[in-house]
């Protein structure tokens, strides 16, 4: 898929899979307030190269989760973290 915004804030996160696993033209993505998990994160990490802005505030990602991120999403420029509990968190 062409899309290039996408605004999930607040949402249920169904689908979501199939989102990060076919919308590797994503520019902007805003996953604030969901359910975001590891796998979550692989998948970004994994397949949205052109990533350059992603919202994942009041969300459960983690250290690893944002390591993920971090290996594949070379063009990223801003990621929003608030309230973000389990990065830098002792295990």
């Amino acid at each position: 898929a062409k899309l290039r915004e996408l605004n999930l804030q607040g949402c249920k996160g169904e689908g979501l899979q199939y989102i990060l696993q076919n919308c590797a033209m994503m520019r902007s993505l805003n996953l604030g307030f969901m359910a975001v998990s590891n796998i979550h994160c692989q998948l970004i990490g994994g397949n949205m190269f052109h990533l350059r802005s992603l919202v994942l505030r009041s969300t459960e990602v983690t250290d690893d989760g944002l390591y993920e991120i971090g290996l594949g999403c070379k063009k990223l420029e801003q990621v929003f973290l608030e309230n973000c509990k389990k990065i830098g968190a002792q295990v």
